[in-house]
């Protein structure tokens, strides 16, 4: 059984078919192919990956690699496979305001985050990525920028979603 996050409440997975949608031709046959094959909605990406730990799912799809368990935490003859042809990548981002009312404070936390000792930390809790993503040749970044609030419309998001996504994976 196929499992997929429901594009209409997840905001992460909604970015992530909104930019597979404009990046990748393919992109509505593969929509249509999950349809076919009857794939499951889930509200969420933790609500996926219950499913999956409890042996109800076979394949995932566009499933950020930070919520997916590395290393000791992987599942019994669970493999991810990062495409080296295409993968989206999202950045983790973290604001610091100018007029912060603490702004030595958020400078130290964003310190914290990106010392070795955080990364150490997240790593084993999961927030790190297979060794080979790092050199993928079809690496995807999505930029940050205006371009991304196009998606964010209320008028362009409900024909996004309702008229085709559900059409094609719902039916």
């Amino acid at each position: 059984m196929h499992g997929i996050v429901n594009i209409a409440i997840d905001d992460v997975s909604y970015l992530l078919a909104s930019q597979d949608s404009i990046r990748r031709s393919l992109y509505w046959r593969l929509v249509r192919a999950f349809g076919g094959a009857q794939a499951r909605l889930y509200d969420t990406t933790d609500d996926l990956m219950e499913a999956l730990r409890a042996g109800e799912l076979d394949i995932l799809y566009d499933v950020p690699l930070s919520a997916l368990p590395i290393g000791n935490g992987m599942l019994e003859g669970m493999e991810i496979i990062a495409p080296q042809d295409y993968v989206l990548a999202v950045p983790w981002v973290a604001f610091m305001p100018e007029g912060a009312s603490n702004l030595h404070g958020a400078r130290s936390a964003l310190r914290a985050l990106l010392s070795p000792l955080s990364k150490s930390a997240l790593s084993e809790v999961g927030f790190n990525y297979p060794k080979n993503f790092a050199g993928l040749e079809g690496l995807q970044r999505i930029e940050l920028g205006p371009e991304l609030l196009v998606f964010r419309d209320t008028i362009k998001r409900s024909k996004f979603i309702l008229d085709v996504w559900f059409q094609m994976v719902v039916g």
